[in-house]
């Protein structure tokens, strides 16, 4: 154990996309500089939402970085799961943090394991939360009059699913070993629905559809104003205004309603797959729960600890009204206490915002 260990971030996450290498470069450096800024900073984990397919470039990556750049850091994963509350018979959604110490260092045969457990049904969870998606940043599209009202709706929509099946289908022909969650890459609902309105000269360049989708700031405002001025023919002050409107007007997502994996069922693949299951941001599911805090966590005892639960997050922004309550349950059931800053690198949250004490992270993260 190193002597210098004083906090880590056990919740962060990277832009995984068909460009994986560049995006997980620039998610190092972030780590880079947050270390540089806080020396107490001596691990964090990547847990991606129901994938891993950072973790073949994250390896490359990290060669590229100084011995002792970077904080330590240990893959894992985000599983969007859900539970039936008993009060109202209601789902209540649950996201189950799993971290693999084993990966710390590239293990093929521990990878073959992850994949041979986990990705079918992670893959089945990527696949129908992407088309909820396409069809609610569709409809963000059309809502916000960007695509005109001389086309269908019903009929873009058939083309987007059509364009975003056809990418399913190549990825399953062309990579190899289908089945394989550390290399599966998809298009996005956001890049498939883009590309198509780009094909139909609906918007003028890829940027401008991503300036609708990202969310807002003052900086893309100004950027998407000078789309729309050349697009349109019209002076900067005039599309700064429609800019204002439309900017960040198709952000959004399915917010957990689409098929997920039961929670029980979540903590037991992780732990099949050779990782350390941990319920993450409980208060988010504890809003839903509609009793009282004692009542959540008797029933996370009687469910979840019973299926093999190792920990929760009691770290988390926004949470601190919870974090002693859910430290005194995770030391009376002998869970592992952590806690992260839930950073996507969109602004919100960032690295090391969180601190989880070293006396709890001691007992959970090897640093070698």
């Amino acid at each position: 154990m190193k002597k210098n260990l004083k906090f880590c971030d056990l919740h962060t996450h990277s832009a995984h996309s068909r460009e994986a290498d560049n995006f997980l470069i620039d998610r190092l450096r972030s780590f880079q500089t947050h270390k540089r800024r806080m020396p107490g900073l001596s691990a964090v984990a990547i847990t991606d939402h129901d994938t891993l397919n950072y973790l073949e470039p994250l390896y490359r990556a990290q060669k590229k970085f100084k011995p002792g750049a970077l904080p330590l850091i240990m893959p894992g994963i985000e599983i969007s799961s859900a539970f039936i509350n008993p009060k109202n018979n209601k789902k209540i959604s649950a996201h189950i943090l799993g971290y693999f110490p084993d990966l710390i260092k590239k293990n093929d045969g521990k990878i073959k394991i992850i994949n041979k457990v986990l990705a079918k049904p992670l893959n089945k969870i990527l696949k129908a939360k992407l088309k909820k998606n396409i069809d609610i940043r569709l409809e963000y599209f059309f809502k916000n009059n960007i695509v005109p009202n001389i086309y269908s709706f019903k009929k873009i929509k058939i083309e987007a699913f059509k364009k975003y099946y056809e990418d399913i289908i190549f990825m399953e022909k062309n990579e190899p070993k289908r089945g394989d969650i550390i290399n599966w890459q998809l298009n996005s609902s956001e890049k498939t629905i883009i590309e198509l309105l780009l094909e139909k000269n609906i918007i003028s360049i890829y940027e401008e559809g991503k300036l609708y989708c990202d969310r807002i700031s003052d900086k893309k405002i100004a950027k998407l104003a000078k789309i729309l001025s050349k697009k349109e023919k019209i002076n900067l002050m005039e599309a700064k205004n429609k800019a204002k409107k439309l900017q960040g007007c198709c952000h959004g997502s399915a917010n957990d309603d689409y098929y997920l994996i039961p929670t029980d069922e979540a903590i037991k693949l992780i732990i099949k797959a050779g990782g350390i299951p941990v319920f993450a941001h409980p208060m988010t599911s504890y809003k839903k729960f509609k009793g009282s805090i004692f009542e959540f966590f008797k029933f996370i005892k009687d469910n979840f600890i019973k299926a093999g639960l190792k920990g929760m997050e009691a770290y988390y922004p926004g949470q601190e009204n919870l974090t002693s309550k859910i430290i005194e349950f995770c030391k009376i059931n002998n869970l592992y206490i952590t806690g992260g800053s839930d950073d996507h690198q969109d602004g919100r949250n960032f690295v090391g915002e969180v601190k989880c004490p070293k006396k709890y992270i001691e007992k959970f993260i090897k640093l070698t």
